[in-house]
């Protein structure tokens, strides 16, 4: 028996506030919308539940720039060694 997993998005709110814990496209459905259907539905569901602003953190060779696009914003980075490995703080606000 083969399972399949195109993503999907692990979070956590806290205080009106949307954690993302773990969000994963998967390499072969990239570049065709499926992040943002994903984020999009997990986005709509927090705000049913009150949440008012996202924030996550991320490394420069992962999805700053997809994120950006999402309309998240840079509020910290972390520079570190060997170079490439940048950590980025980014948050959203919805209201």
């Amino acid at each position: 028996m083969t399972i399949m997993c195109a993503g999907g998005f692990r979070g956590t709110i806290a205080a009106c506030w949307l954690q993302d814990d773990h969000f994963r496209v998967d390499v072969a459905l990239r570049g065709r919308s499926y992040g943002t259907l994903v984020l999009g539905v997990t986005e709509k569901a927090a705000c049913v539940l009150g949440v008012i602003d996202a924030k996550l953190t991320t490394s420069i060779f992962q999805a700053p720039r997809f994120y950006q696009t999402q309309e998240h914003a840079e509020i910290r980075r972390l520079k570190v060694r060997p170079p490439g490995y940048d950590r980025i703080w980014m948050v959203k606000r919805w209201v």
